[in-house]
């Protein structure tokens, strides 16, 4: 988790470089380097590099399509020529440095570690026969023969990663604390037991923290609400509003009485200034992003419907960081509105309550986790309870079925 919180911070530091700056290109290595890291701790967390790869293509989107005009001046071979160069070079730089990382980690790997132990008998004689006996205390390693067949270290990497994959994606054992991808976003799945008993004095289980879980689904499903909200208000009107004004055509300034003229300005400034509006011209920018953030959290959930072998509610984990970014973008869009709502109104009273009340909502979530923090936190760092207090935080049944 911790590199997969460094892969989100670089991505998006990264974005608010200018293309081809010192800044830009540090960020890039950094990127790279950090999804070297975080697919070399485990694979499952090839999600990050999907959703990456989605938000560079955002960016791409952002400059080349979006900001069209900017490029007006160049020719049309010159134009694509310039985007194509930019997204091969955000790839290969990105990608490049990963593999670095990730083929360096193994090479440290087979040089540090080159004993043999229990997960020999899934590898081939020829990978085995590069490994040595870990010595006694006091006893010098016996080195293998050199006269046996070896593999190189490119072939001991490539058997290594390939057994690696199929060995961990065949397992069909049951665990107690396994559970299935749909039951994590409401944490309804078992919960993976570390130490001690749920009722025992002091336990350790991977329980969360339920308001945060809770509140990412809620982001989500704003998200969702928002982008529909966009389509049939801004994106639909941008459609229909052109052939609408083909049909009617109304009257210039300089023909019209001034009166008319007047109150059709008045009325315009009434459109422009209400809360709707302001949402709206916030969103018509910045729902692409929310949407963005969406398909990260589905790229790193969704995997799990199709993995067959035994699942755990920490695999949820990177999903849920991708929702606690949703939920920061729906808070930033809400401020966002307001500033504009309260600026287009001359800072009007309203608009300073509907503040009010926002930092009041925010303080409540804030209070509801730190709560809920405190509540489960001897669950997590095995602090002393009461049996009692251990049966206060069986909130869901699934948890642990069987205990009462």
């Amino acid at each position: 988790m911790f590199f997969f919180s460094l892969t989100m911070l670089a991505t998006f530091a990264l974005s608010r470089q200018q293309v081809y700056t010192f800044g830009w290109i540090l960020w890039i290595v950094a990127v790279g380097l950090a999804l070297g890291c975080v697919v070399s701790v485990k694979f499952t967390a090839l999600g990050s590099v999907g959703f990456v790869g989605c938000f560079q293509l955002y960016l791409l989107f952002k400059t080349y399509v979006y900001n069209w005009r900017r490029w007006e001046h160049l020719p049309r071979v010159k134009y694509w020529f310039a985007a194509f160069l930019d997204a091969a070079i955000r790839g290969i730089a990105m990608l490049g440095i990963a593999a670095i990382v990730l083929y360096a980690s193994f090479i440290m790997h087979l040089k540090y570690l080159p004993y043999r132990g229990e997960g020999d008998a899934f590898m081939s004689q020829e990978w085995r026969n590069s490994l040595v006996d870990k010595p006694a205390e006091h006893e010098l390693p016996r080195l293998p023969a050199k006269y046996l067949p070896r593999l190189s270290t490119r072939e001991r990497i490539h058997e290594l990663v390939k057994t690696m994959w199929t060995s961990n994606m065949g397992l069909r054992a049951a665990h107690p604390g396994g559970s299935f991808w749909y039951e994590w976003p409401l944490m309804k799945g078992r919960l993976v037991h570390y130490w001690g008993g749920p009722l025992s004095t002091q336990h350790v289980s991977s329980v969360g923290n339920p308001a945060v879980w809770y509140l990412a689904v809620a982001g989500i499903i704003i998200v969702f609400l928002l982008a529909i909200y966009v389509f049939f208000t801004v994106f639909l009107y941008q459609i229909a509003a052109p052939r609408s004004r083909a049909r009617t055509k109304l009257p210039s300034a300089s023909s019209s009485p001034s009166h008319l003229h007047t109150h059709h300005q008045h009325t315009q400034h009434q459109q422009h200034t209400t809360f709707s509006a302001c949402l709206q011209k916030i969103l018509s920018k910045r729902i692409y992003l929310g949407l963005l953030l969406v398909i990260g959290y589905v790229g790193n959930w969704a995997p799990y419907v199709f993995i067959k072998r035994v699942c755990f509610n920490y695999h949820y984990l990177p999903a849920l960081l991708m929702g606690c970014l949703i939920c920061a973008y729906v808070w930033d869009i809400a401020l966002k509105t307001l500033a504009k709502y309260t600026t287009n109104n001359n800072s009007s009273n309203k608009g300073k309550r509907m503040y009010l009340v926002a930092y009041l909502v925010y303080a409540l979530l804030l209070g509801v986790i730190g709560w809920t923090f405190l509540h489960f936190a001897p669950w997590t760092y095995g602090s002393d309870a009461t049996v009692e207090e251990q049966r206060s935080r069986m909130w869901i049944k699934e948890w642990y079925p069987g205990v009462d």
